[in-house]
């Protein structure tokens, strides 16, 4: 049975907050938004991997909840998890450093509204700041959003061709989007 996220109070993006990652509290509403949509699932361990090593690059968007009571994703003072991005930076093979992002979710009550475009500008201006060269997000070929154009600053995105990865269960196609700073 997947986690379910209940409906929230604010009924307007202005009530929502994008803030980085504050700590333990908030993994288990980004463990429930992210297991909602995923492809393939996570271990605890995964998630710590990131969040650890990067918080620095970790953001989520808070939102209201509509009333008391421990709902899946809620966060202490009656906010739940409506939208998270989680990333990484090394230094890639081609000797830039990379940023990566490996996990990106908005609650579906909340898409179409900017919030996965204000969560990964500020995943990017961290990225930036933080030394990277370059900025690289993977999607599924089955994504039903439409795929990146541009980063932020409205530079194009360079599009990979899509390759044939193996899955754990199949094979799928993914495609790798890239921008350089």
């Amino acid at each position: 049975e997947k986690p379910t996220v209940s409906l929230f109070g604010a009924s307007t993006m202005s009530a929502v907050k994008l803030v980085p990652y504050q700590g333990e509290h908030q993994l288990q509403g980004i463990i429930d938004l992210i297991s909602v949509d995923l492809s393939e699932p996570y271990s605890i361990f995964t998630y710590r991997y990131f969040i650890n090593q990067w918080p620095q690059l970790c953001f989520v968007a808070l939102a209201p909840c509509a009333a008391e009571g421990g709902a899946a994703g809620e966060a202490p003072g009656g906010e739940e998890v409506v939208g998270v991005i989680v990333c990484k930076q090394d230094v890639h093979r081609s000797g830039r450093t990379r940023g990566y992002i490996a996990m990106l979710a908005v609650h579906h009550s909340m898409r179409k509204r900017g919030m996965g475009s204000r969560l990964v500008s500020s995943a990017v201006l961290a990225m930036r700041q933080g030394g990277c060269d370059e900025a690289v997000l993977e999607t599924e070929a089955t994504n039903i959003g439409e795929p990146p154009r541009c980063d932020p600053t409205h530079r194009p995105l360079s599009g990979t061709c899509p390759g044939r990865v193996r899955d754990m269960s199949e094979t799928c196609r993914r495609y790798a989007y890239s921008a350089l700073f």
